[in-house]
């Protein structure tokens, strides 16, 4: 008997868990975003599928969960989300995941 309480109290805890673990909902901005013809893959295997051109150094890319272009079906697991690309003066660019207040900021400023 005091196996199952324990059991059902771990698996009650390890649901309490991974409750208070989801991520907040991404904003989503595609709609303000150009689509790209052909998928962005990142440095670290994101597939990127919209693109905003903040500047000529700095753009901001959505990886979603998967998408289909062209037939091809790309998945991004847990990586979705918003991505910035920053050319520097060599050429050389860097990525970095953006939070969701980043995003909201460059889509709000000046609207």
């Amino acid at each position: 008997m005091k196996k199952i309480i324990i059991i059902l109290f771990l698996f009650a805890a390890i649901i309490s868990l991974a409750a208070c673990t989801q991520e907040e909902p991404l904003p989503d901005f595609r709609d303000r975003m150009e689509a790209i013809e052909e998928p962005i893959k990142s440095i670290d295997g994101v597939w990127m599928s919209h693109q905003y051109i903040i500047n000529e150094k700095e753009t901001l890319f959505f990886a979603p969960d998967s998408f289909r272009k062209n037939g091809n079906t790309y998945v991004n697991l847990e990586k979705k989300g918003y991505y910035l690309k920053t050319t520097n003066f060599i050429g050389m660019a860097t990525w970095e995941r953006v939070s969701n207040e980043y995003v909201e900021a460059i889509f709000t400023e000046g609207a």
